[in-house]
């Protein structure tokens, strides 16, 4: 959907409607074979991730929302740019994003306690995802809980396909 990455010059590029047009076709494909409740889709607005700019991401996002919402699908996830070389997404997109979808939002990336817990407060998400800080921190739940400290995560780790990185972190009352 990023105008970096879709060149296309015929019904699926170009416009941010035509860029849209084959998710939303995917995704209603999928509702076909089941049902809107069933059904989620991830967005990712204003990534930077793997060399893409997508400089109207924001638009994007909340032009999908919108199309999503029409559609009562069971959940939008937002992924947040700031976990991959992008900007941290402001209060002004969560509540716009929150009134183009009125289903569940689920939202992930860069979040800690506190950010978590002012999005959810605030109602422009109903849960958060924690990936990476549950690489590092298995026992992510129970630190959030109390206010403990985090592992750092070792990213050079990330995809290595070994257990180190994965199942070496140490957890609270323990070490490595």
């Amino acid at each position: 959907m990023s105008t970096s990455s879709n060149l296309r010059s015929d019904e699926y590029g170009g416009s941010l409607e035509n860029r849209a047009r084959f998710p939303l076709e995917v995704v209603d494909a999928v509702i076909d074979a089941w049902d809107a409740a069933h059904v989620g889709m991830r967005i990712s607005p204003l990534i930077k991730f793997g060399g893409l700019d997508d400089a109207d991401g924001l638009e994007m996002g909340l032009y999908i929302a919108e199309r999503l919402n029409e559609r009562e699908l069971g959940y939008l996830h937002l992924s947040e740019p700031d976990w991959a070389e992008g900007p941290e997404l402001d209060d002004d997109f969560r509540i716009k994003l929150r009134e183009a979808f009125s289903g569940v939002i689920i939202a992930a990336g860069g979040y800690d306690a506190t950010k978590a817990q002012r999005v959810l407060e605030n109602g422009w998400a109903d849960a958060i995802a924690f990936g990476k800080s549950f690489i590092a921190n298995p026992d992510l739940p129970a630190r959030l809980a109390i206010g403990a400290g985090l592992n750092p995560l070792r990213p050079e780790l990330i995809y290595g396909g070994g257990s180190a990185g994965y199942t070496d972190y140490p957890a609270l009352g323990r070490s490595a």
